[in-house]
């Protein structure tokens, strides 16, 4: 699969992502405490010194944003669904952005054409939708657009209001950029005078990208599998002021894209910055808890963080059934807890230390308040 790096800032997809932080009072400093441990010293004094500069630049970008404004409030308020906290804004315009144009109402007439392409190809919202919209044209359509919305797992208000914009689309979006056109000019300079923080961010993606297979990275990112799209080439952006966002769009009929796969990477984002979403609601972590709560597991992961091994060879060891052995191994890999080492004949197992270290990080901010 080829990669087209972009290295090109969307102010549209950029303005969303700033407003959405500072009316929801959100800093970049937020989450980064401890990164060290995970990341190692070089990541760490990156992601401090790109951190310092956002801050810096949504600080004075929105010096004038009155937080309490009715509009702004009902485009960016964040919505707790799951394990992703999108809001409207999200919903109507990021959702369909193909990174072809870079410029704000370039982008917004990008988005708009591709809402409509959707519907008139037939394509319906899935219910998997989450911090975006995911369409699917396949049979199986839950019925008109009110019906769509309503099998959504959003909360039942925000669903409401999901459908009063989609059902009024145009007018919605013109409502949304003509609202936020004046902070994306404003950004947009910002972000010409200090082109250094994009070209270093995208250098260090490339760093990471270097000899990796991108799906694959993905995949360890998310603990998830992903399917190559139709689209032998897969275009790449980084996304500056939503650090932590991970959007695709993978090629195909039920898509606006069907040439080529779109991934946007928050600058924040690398092998070991997310680990499998089930730990990041407070059920996830009691689940998590409980996953670690035996004794015998917490033996096999720290035997494990001194030397690999497989599952034949552990069960022998710890005089354990294979086939226990065998559903606990997968047990701790679901969780993140262990990578894997595939061999000619065997599967090797290796405590992700990383991993745990993340883990403990999203435990202690969870509960003290400070993620």
């Amino acid at each position: 699969m080829g990669v087209t790096l972009v290295r090109r800032p969307f102010i549209l997809r950029e303005t969303i992502g700033m407003l959405y932080k500072y009316i929801n009072g959100i800093t970049f400093q937020s989450g980064l405490g401890g990164k060290k441990a995970v990341y190692g010293r070089d990541y760490s004094d990156a992601f401090a010194r790109w951190g310092s500069c956002l801050q810096e630049m949504m600080e004075q970008v929105c010096g004038d944003v009155n937080v309490h404004d009715p509009v702004l409030r009902r485009f960016f308020t964040k919505t707790v669904c799951e394990d992703e906290e999108p809001c409207l804004a999200d919903l109507v315009a990021l959702s369909f952005t193909t990174l072809e144009n870079p410029g704000f109402w370039e982008n917004v007439e990008e988005v708009r054409r591709n809402w409509w392409k959707l519907l008139n190809n037939g394509g319906w919202i899935s219910p998997n939708s989450t911090a975006s919209l995911r369409f699917s044209s396949e049979p199986g359509s839950p019925g008109n657009l009110f019906k769509q919305v309503l099998a959504l797992h959003y909360p039942a208000e925000f669903r409401l209001e999901l459908y009063d914009a989609l059902s009024e689309f145009d007018e919605t979006l013109d409502l949304l950029a003509k609202t936020i056109e004046p902070y994306a000019k404003k950004l947009e300079r910002r972000l010409e005078r200090e082109q250094w923080l994009l070209d270093e961010i995208c250098d260090k993606m490339e760093e990471i990208l270097r000899g990796r297979d991108l799906l694959e990275l993905i995949g360890e990112i998310t603990a998830q599998e992903f399917i190559e799209g139709a689209g032998e080439e897969t275009w790449l952006a980084t996304s500056l002021m939503r650090g932590n966002i991970l959007y695709m769009a993978m090629s195909g009929p039920s898509t606006f894209s069907r040439d080529h796969n779109v991934i946007c990477m928050g600058c924040f984002v690398t092998p070991y910055s997310s680990m499998h979403k089930k730990v990041r609601s407070l059920d996830g972590i009691c689940a998590t808890l409980k996953c670690l709560s035996d004794h015998r597991r917490l033996e096999i992961l720290q035997r494990l963080s001194k030397e690999r091994s497989y599952c034949m060879e552990l069960a022998e060891s710890m005089g354990a059934d294979s086939g226990n052995m065998s559903r606990t191994l997968a047990l701790l890999h679901s969780f993140g807890f262990l990578s894997q080492e595939k061999e000619v004949f065997r599967t090797y197992y290796r405590t992700d230390r990383q991993v745990i270290h993340e883990f403990l990080e999203i435990f202690e901010n969870t509960i003290c308040g400070e993620g």
